[in-house]
C-alpha cells in the first residue's frame, strides 16, 4: 500500500517495468521447476532473478521520480 500511494504520480516511469517483471518471474519460475523434474538443472533461476531485478529497478526508479 505504501508503495502504491508514493509512485500514484509517477506510474509513467517505466510503465512496461511492473508487468514485464511480473511476467518474467513467473515463465522463470515455469521453467525452473519444470527443468529441475526433467534434468536437475537451476537454470530457470536467471529468469526469475532477471524479472525480480526488473522488478526492483521499476520501482526505485519510481519513488525517486514521486518526489515524496
Amino acid at each position: 500500500g505504501v508503495y502504491s500511494t508514493r509512485t500514484h504520480d509517477a506510474w509513467h516511469v517505466l510503465s512496461w517495468g511492473e508487468p514485464t517483471g511480473r511476467w518474467v518471474m513467473n515463465l522463470g519460475l515455469l521453467m525452473f521447476f519444470g527443468l529441475k523434474i526433467a534434468t536437475g538443472s537451476h537454470l530457470g533461476s536467471i529468469l526469475m532473478e532477471i524479472g525480480v531485478l526488473l522488478g526492483v529497478v521499476t520501482m526505485i526508479l519510481r519513488l525517486l521520480a514521486g518526489g515524496n
